[in-house]
């Protein structure tokens, strides 16, 4: 599966000076280096799974609908988180 590169990948700086590439879409660490080019090299090379990718959208609108649904008793839906 491929998405659009642009802010597909955020940077976390690491307690070690180390920094990760975690992809936006997939939630994978691509990378974790001390040099912006071995994570710009593996963030090219990234292709999403699409299996991740589609777990990741259930557990999403699973959550989505269990906050819109009615609390049992109460007739009002859960607070979001």
């Amino acid at each position: 599966m491929v998405f659009p590169r642009d802010h597909q990948f955020a940077h976390r700086a690491n307690r070690d000076g180390t920094t990760d590439s975690i992809c936006k879409y997939c939630f994978v660490t691509v990378c974790t280096s001390t040099w912006e080019t071995a994570l710009a090299e593996e963030e090219r090379r990234h292709v999403c799974d699409p299996v991740i990718v589609a777990r990741w959208k259930k557990a999403s609108a699973r959550e989505a609908v269990e906050e819109a649904e009615p609390r049992p008793g109460t007739g009002t839906a859960a607070r979001p988180r």
